[in-house]
């Protein structure tokens, strides 16, 4: 139980954002609509348990959605963002685009807003009955280095599944299907 505990206990310790190269933003969840600026995002105190209603919370379980501004989550946690305030947040940090996490895609990874907001998933067949792909991206010093990330349709150098997710110069996307079922472990039965 002890080490369980302090395995737990060094989520409290990882950070909530992180940027790449100054022009991407790294979130779990996404980003809150009454908190644009990245220095307010840096004073957050990390070390406590998630408050509800506060950027903090908005950080760790908002979702994009369509349509320009926020409106409550269907999940009972966080918000959901709409283009106005992903752009809106973009601009206000000069940075291209935001990376997040926290929502199924079917096909591993989706892009939202004109590519402005990429969300990546990274468990395939997620709770061994989704069935969709898992992702990982892939960030080189072309995006890095570049004067300016370039948009443009999918290109033979990233991975897609959608013709419609943008190539951006410097990031590869990594799609991984689910096994198929014969090659999946199956719990052993316990004995009786």
């Amino acid at each position: 139980e002890t080490v369980w505990r302090a395995l737990t206990d060094t989520f409290d310790y990882l950070p909530l954002a992180a940027t790449i190269d100054n022009r991407a933003f790294v979130v779990h969840g996404g980003i809150p609509q009454h908190c644009l600026m990245m220095d307010k995002i840096r004073v957050i105190d990390r070390f406590t348990e998630i408050p509800q209603s506060t950027a903090f919370n908005c950080l760790m379980w908002n979702d994009p959605a369509d349509g320009q501004s926020s409106s409550s989550s269907p999940r009972g946690s966080g918000e959901l963002f709409g283009s106005l305030v992903a752009h809106k947040f973009c601009a206000a940090n000069k940075i291209e685009r935001i990376v997040r996490g926290h929502q199924l895609c079917l096909q591993g990874f989706q892009s939202h807003f004109g590519g402005i907001v990429l969300t990546v998933w990274s468990a395939p067949n997620f709770l061994g009955r989704c069935g969709n792909a898992g992702a990982a991206l892939e960030v080189s010093d072309a995006f890095t280095y570049s004067p300016k990330a370039v948009v443009s349709e999918a290109g033979p150098a990233c991975h897609t599944l959608d013709a419609k997710m943008p190539h951006i110069e410097g990031f590869q996307m990594n799609t991984f299907l689910p096994a198929p079922r014969s090659l999946q472990k199956m719990p052993e039965p316990s004995p009786e």
